[in-house]
């Protein structure tokens, strides 16, 4: 049997182990302009779930790069996060299938997207939200990913390729009715080309 000095506290909860352990498992403190050093929290029942561990490698790529804008951020701006098709590619997302692995996270309930459009010729870039932390309306976390079972998760490679096939056909017809609106005339006094109509973005 060990002797105990009971002035000695290093093994109880308030002993310095106990200290250093709080210290060393918890998050890093940082300033306002401190960067590189911002968390964010994940449970066991999240990294545990069929949603995040069927994710592909370009989507859980393109997932931690969303976080990763929201730690920029300064852990604000969740819903109106954004991130650009180079930022995605840059962090090693394949630059072919960025749309895919965002329509995957989507469809997992991991990311919510507010798709943007372009309007007067200028394109406006999609906002993301992290399903699983809230936004800074108060808003609390919505967690869609919780309602993902195995079964469903089955169901992506199908989706998938729906998807794919969607997103083919739109930009066919865009194709095809750019064409069709550019049409040549000749003017009767001039022998110059001129394009009516013109390119519809």
């Amino acid at each position: 049997m060990t002797y105990q000095n009971p002035r000695d506290k290093s093994r109880t909860s308030s002993g310095k182990k106990a200290n250093l352990r709080d210290k060393y498992r918890s998050p890093p403190k940082y300033g306002v302009h401190e960067t590189g050093k911002a968390w964010a929290w994940e449970t066991e029942e999240f990294l545990s779930s069929p949603a995040y561990i069927s994710l592909s490698i370009n989507a859980l790529r393109i997932y931690n790069r969303i976080k990763v804008e929201y730690l920029r951020q300064g852990r604000i701006g969740n819903g109106d996060l954004i991130v650009t098709h180079d930022d995605f590619r840059d962090f090693g997302a394949s630059a072919n299938l960025v749309a895919d692995a965002i329509d995957e996270l989507v469809f997992k309930g991991l990311v919510r997207v507010k798709r943007g459009k372009a309007a007067d010729g200028t394109p406006h870039p999609n906002l993301f939200r992290i399903t699983s932390l809230g936004t800074d309306e108060g808003e609390p976390w919505t967690n869609e990913w919780k309602g993902v079972t195995a079964e469903y998760v089955e169901r992506w490679p199908e989706v998938r390729m729906k998807l794919r096939a969607r997103r083919r056909s739109k930009t066919a017809k865009k194709k095809k009715s750019s064409l069709s609106e550019q049409r040549m005339s000749r003017s009767q006094n001039s022998e110059s080309a001129v394009i009516v109509g013109g390119y519809e973005a």
